[in-house]
């Protein structure tokens, strides 16, 4: 995780820093998932679902920017 976060601040270019930025945050949501199954609390899976879908909507959100800057598919 701390080369995930390294790559995150110094990444070279936007999708190297998208890439990092989501294999850590699927680690986090992991990891998060594995506490919830051993405290047998439902309630903490509650914080994965904004975690999840803010790393989706990024996604999105970069991709749209890279077609409008690099032209999109010919």
């Amino acid at each position: 995780m701390i080369l995930y976060t390294y790559r995150v601040f110094k990444g070279p270019t936007v999708p190297d820093v998208v890439l990092a930025l989501d294999t850590l945050v699927v680690d986090l949501v992991v990891i998060f998932m594995l506490v919830t199954l051993y405290y047998e609390n439902p309630y903490l899976a509650i914080g994965v679902i904004p975690l999840a879908s803010w790393v989706f909507l990024l996604d999105i959100a970069v991709a749209k920017y890279l077609v409008k800057v690099k032209g999109g598919r010919k």
